[in-house]
């Protein structure tokens, strides 16, 4: 078990709290980073003394400080402040083991010829990497059609930005803590199969793939595969038949979330952490934090919470904290140096946050404070 991680339990659900640099990224989407969320959440999950006790160890390893008070409620009151400072991250999902293997329908489920032949490129060099036993055994689980739509099933919702919480939902029982490295390894793959259009783009396809099968051995990683095709596949349905909605607690499909931008390991770059006060709600969340004797006020709700000309920036699978803890840091480290406007005046910033273009719009209130009056998807 990774140290800065714990998980738990309830019925049939699965909740993962600890360090958001320990998840794979393509888990993003669906993290939250509230503390009050986390606290009410926790209250569910956490109901023995070893719970407690695994809970309060990580928060003291989480916050570099221990406290002799291993009470619960004090220790879900340290987390959920670590996790508006965006030191904590939680994932709840449901705990899918149960679900069926794919059995593939080639009508509703797409099936595509070309798709089929670009799989096959790719399953071609799969010996060279995983052996040729090895790649014997995982051929013969499967037949080549059941493979094919069962990976490009895979790759979409790693493309909508589920696919993460998919794996996880239907692995996390088979593989434990093994399904993170798959999850890494199937979101690089998914990313490298949409470019690959030659045999040397389709070997290195083939050595991802291999990865993720190494990851959990051919067995695991056919049954939970298999597994999570069934899921993507019975969602598509729904959503074909019902319009579009989610399933537990992932988000629908987001076809404009920048992946691309956002798939390698590397750490993403140290930032201050922020306290910020609110008041309001929703599109009116106002947000503000002090820093160098200035106030910096964010109408976080306009930026975060709702749609704009260039994108919806909640499809980047950042969360309110870390953008606007990357618009404090921006402004804290510029404004000294730039001519801010005054109202009615302002002017426009594009920063870079982990590969994902953000404008946000700048000005000073007669007051002095600084307020960014709307964030948007830099274009």
């Amino acid at each position: 078990m990774p140290d800065r991680l714990r998980k738990f339990y309830d019925g049939n659900r699965i909740l993962i709290v600890g360090d958001p640099t320990a998840f794979p990224r393509d888990l993003a989407p669906v993290m939250s980073y509230d503390g009050a969320t986390l606290a009410s959440t926790l209250a569910r999950f956490v109901d023995s003394d070893t719970e407690a006790h695994d809970l309060a160890t990580l928060t003291d390893a989480l916050s570099g400080e221990s406290h002799v008070d291993r009470r619960p409620q004090t220790v879900m009151a340290r987390i959920a402040d670590l996790a508006n400072q965006g030191r904590v991250a939680v994932l709840e999902v449901m705990n899918a083991a149960h679900e069926a293997r794919y059995e593939p329908d080639h009508e509703s489920d797409g099936y595509d010829p070309d798709t089929a032949q670009k799989m096959e490129r790719i399953l071609s060099y799969l010996p060279e990497y995983l052996g040729e036993d090895t790649a014997k055994e995982f051929m013969g689980l499967l037949d080549p059609v059941t493979i094919g739509i069962t990976i490009a099933l895979l790759i979409g919702a790693f493309l909508s930005g589920i696919g993460g919480a998919v794996l996880l939902a239907v692995g996390f029982a088979f593989a434990g803590w093994s399904i993170f490295g798959a999850i890494r390894e199937f979101g690089r793959f998914a990313e490298a199969y949409g470019d690959a259009k030659d045999e040397r783009a389709y070997r290195a396809c083939a050595q991802i793939l291999s990865r993720a099968i190494a990851a959990l051995g051919v067995g695991t990683f056919v049954a939970i595969v298999t597994r999570g095709a069934g899921r993507v596949a019975r969602m598509r349905r729904v959503r074909a038949g019902r319009g579009a909605g989610t399933d537990g607690n992932m988000q629908p499909s987001r076809p404009d979330r920048r992946l691309s931008n956002r798939r390698d390991d590397t750490p993403a770059p140290a930032r201050t952490n922020r306290v910020f006060q609110e008041s309001g709600s929703a599109t009116h969340l106002r947000r503000k934090v002090e820093v160098d004797g200035r106030t910096i006020q964010i109408n976080s709700g306009h930026g975060y919470n709702r749609p704009h000309a260039t994108g919806d920036v909640r499809n980047s699978g950042l969360s309110m904290d870390q953008i606007d803890g990357a618009v404090v840091d921006d402004i804290a480290k510029n404004m000294n140096t730039i001519d801010m406007p005054t109202v009615p005046a302002s002017a426009s910033r594009t920063i870079d946050i982990d590969g994902y273009s953000l404008t946000y719009d700048v000005t000073t209130l007669k007051n002095g404070t600084i307020s960014v009056s709307t964030y948007y998807p830099g274009e």
